[in-house]
C-alpha cells in the first residue's frame, strides 16, 4: 500500500511541477520588489500570493472560508477580541454583564468607518440583527433575541439572549462576528460582499475578477499605524507557483506554501518561513442525506477503509499532526479518549456486503483545486478501490467548491474547518447542528436528536464541567456517526522574501497584515 502511495504522489509531483513551469504568471508592476521605491524612499507596498479567489468579502455574503477571510480580516473589526490566552478584551466597545442574560456594550468613542462615517451603536445592534437572520452567521449571534435589542443612545446599546450564552462573548471574536456598517449595507445589499467598508487598518480598493484584489491603509484607522501602505492579493491557486512568484520576487509573501516546498523556501538564504499551528482541520467528510451516505453503516465501512496515517505521512510527507477529533488538541473539551480509527480494509470490505454492497459501488469525491486536496482525493481513490468502491475525482475551483459542499451537491468532500474562537461552540454549532445545513456549515448534513440536545447543553449550561462532559460526548457521537474522518491539524506556512522583518504566525493573528513589519 505504500508502494502504491508513494507511486501516485510521484505522477502528481512530476505533473504539478511541469505545469507550475509552463503557467509561472508575469511580473507585477503595481509594487515592485525591494526596500526601496524608484525615488529612493522605502517600498511599503507588498503583494501577497493567496491560495485562490475569495468566495465574497462580508461574512454575511459566503466569507466564512480561509481564502476569503485572509483578505476580509484586513477590511472589518471585530466588536470584541481575544488574546492568546483567550481572554476577552474590548476592541470596538467596552462589555459589561448585567447578568446571566443581559449584556451592555459601550461603543469606544471616535472610531471611524472607511466612508468617514463613525461607527455607533446602531451599526452594531443592524449586525447582530442581520447576524440572527442570516443561515451562515447564525451559529454565532442565534443565541441573542433580535426583538430585545435596546440602543441607549447612540454610544451604548443592552443586548439580551433567550436563555444564558456562555460562550457569546467568545463567539463575538471570531472573523465572521465582523461589525457592519448599517447605511452602507442596507444600500448595497449583497454589494457589500464584492466592495466592502469596515473600521479595520485596510480600505478596499478595486477587485478585478480572476487576477486580483487590492487594498490600502486607512489613514483613519483606530489602532496603531500598520506598516504596509498598500496590498495586493493575488491568486494564485497552484502552490508551486506560489513558491515561484516568491522566488522570483513578484511577490513577498506567499500563503498555505506546500509541504513538498518547505525545506525549498526555509533553505533559501533570501527567503524566510514563517510557521504555526492553526486551529483548523483538515478532514474528508461524507453527504449524510445522499445515498449511500445516508447510510450509517456505509460511512463506517469506507472510514474503516481510509489508511489516515498512509495519507498524512504521504501528502504532508511526514510533518504533518494526525487528527482524531474534529477540533485541534489545543482546544477547550478536547477529547483525548477517542483513539485513531483504525485502518482495516479487509473488515470495510465486509462490512460494505453487510450494508448490501456486495459489489462495491461508484461514488465522487468532490475538491477544489488546491494541491494538497488533490493528492488526499488522489490517495484516497487508489484506497477505496482496494474495497471494490470505484470514485471519480471532481476538481473544481475553490468558490465553486465552497457553493457545492453548502447546496449539498457532494457526495465525498475534502475541506478544512477551523475553530475561529477561543470556544468549540463555534465549530459544533455550525457544522454537526441540524438547523445549519448547508450554508450553515453543516456540509455533511448530519442531523442528530442526540448530537441537537448536547449542543443545546453546552449553548446554556453555566456549568463549565456540564459543557465539557456534552462537547466531549459530541465529538464521540460525530467518531461513531462518521460524518466526517479527521486527517490532520493544519499548520500555517507563510513564504516571506528579504523585505519582511516579521510577522506573528498564531492561529489568530497569522492573516493579519498590519501584524507585518518591514525592513
Amino acid at each position: 500500500m505504500n508502494k502504491n502511495i508513494r507511486r501516485i504522489l510521484s505522477a502528481v509531483l512530476s505533473l504539478a511541477m511541469t505545469l507550475s513551469l509552463a503557467a509561472c504568471g508575469e511580473k507585477n508592476s503595481s509594487a515592485q520588489p525591494g526596500s526601496t521605491g524608484a525615488d529612493g524612499e522605502k517600498n511599503t507596498e507588498l503583494n501577497v500570493a493567496l491560495a485562490g479567489e475569495p468566495n465574497a468579502l462580508d461574512p454575511m455574503c459566503g466569507a466564512t472560508d480561509r481564502t476569503s477571510s485572509a483578505v476580509y480580516n484586513n477590511i472589518y473589526d471585530t466588536l470584541l477580541v481575544a488574546d492568546e490566552k483567550g481572554n476577552i478584551l474590548p476592541n470596538l466597545a467596552e462589555y459589561e454583564l448585567i447578568n446571566d442574560t443581559t449584556y451592555e456594550f459601550k461603543v469606544i468613542k471616535g472610531i471611524k468607518w472607511h466612508n468617514g462615517d463613525e461607527l455607533k451603536a446602531n451599526d452594531i445592534a443592524f449586525t447582530m440583527k442581520k447576524g440572527c437572520e442570516t443561515a451562515i452567521t447564525k451559529y454565532i449571534w442565534g443565541a441573542i433575541d433580535p426583538d430585545r435589542i435596546e440602543i441607549i443612545d447612540e454610544y451604548t446599546l443592552r443586548v439580551s439572549t433567550f436563555e444564558p450564552a456562555p460562550a457569546l462573548l467568545a463567539l463575538m471574536t471570531a472573523l465572521p462576528a465582523s461589525i457592519l456598517n448599517e447605511k452602507y449595507v442596507t444600500e448595497v445589499g449583497d454589494g457589500s460582499g464584492t466592495a466592502p467598508i469596515g473600521t479595520g487598518p485596510y480600505k478596499f480598493v478595486e477587485w478585478s475578477r480572476g487576477n486580483s484584489i487590492t487594498l490600502e491603509r486607512f489613514d483613519d484607522y483606530h489602532g496603531e499605524t500598520p506598516d504596509v501602505s498598500k496590498v495586493v492579493f493575488r491568486f494564485i491557486p497552484e502552490a508551486t507557483n506560489r513558491t515561484i512568484e516568491l522566488e522570483s520576487g513578484i511577490c513577498d509573501l506567499a500563503y498555505e506554501i506546500q509541504t513538498s516546498d518547505l525545506s525549498r523556501v526555509a533553505d533559501n538564504p533570501d527567503l524566510t518561513l514563517f510557521s504555526g499551528i492553526s486551529n483548523s482541520v483538515r478532514y474528508i467528510g461524507f453527504n449524510c442525506q445522499k445515498a449511500p451516505f445516508d447510510n450509517v453503516a456505509v460511512r463506517q465501512a469506507i472510514a474503516s477503509a481510509i489508511n489516515i496515517e498512509g495519507i498524512v505521512n504521504a501528502v504532508k510527507m511526514g510533518k504533518g499532526v494526525v487528527a482524531t477529533n474534529p477540533i485541534a488538541p489545543d482546544i477547550k473539551y478536547f477529547n483525548d479518549d477517542i483513539k485513531l480509527r483504525p485502518y482495516n480494509p479487509e473488515g470495510a470490505k465486509a462490512a460494505l456486503a453487510a450494508a448490501g454492497y456486495s459489489n462495491g459501488l461508484s461514488t465522487t469525491i468532490w475538491v477544489d483545486e488546491q494541491k494538497e486536496r488533490v493528492d488526499i482525493a488522489t490517495i484516497l481513490q487508489s484506497q477505496l478501490a482496494e474495497i471494490g468502491v470505484n470514485a471519480e475525482i471532481k476538481v473544481s475551483e475553490w468558490s465553486s467548491h465552497v457553493t457545492a459542499c453548502y447546496n449539498g451537491d457532494i457526495d465525498i468532500y475534502i475541506f478544512s474547518w477551523s475553530c475561529a474562537c477561543p470556544d468549540p461552540s463555534i465549530i459544533f454549532n455550525s457544522v454537526f447542528n441540524s438547523a445549519m445545513l448547508g450554508q450553515g456549515g453543516n456540509c455533511s448534513r448530519i442531523v442528530d436528536d442526540r448530537i441537537d440536545e448536547l449542543l443545546s447543553i453546552g449553548n446554556t449550561s453555566m456549568d463549565e464541567s456540564e459543557r465539557e462532559s456534552a462537547y466531549k460526548e459530541i465529538q464521540q457521537r460525530v467518531y461513531d456517526l462518521v460524518p466526517w474522518v479527521p486527517l490532520w491539524v493544519d499548520t500555517i506556512e507563510i513564504g516571506a522574501n528579504a523585505r519582511i522583518d516579521s510577522m506573528p504566525v498564531t492561529a489568530t493573528t497569522a492573516w493579519s497584515i498590519k501584524n507585518v513589519i518591514l525592513k
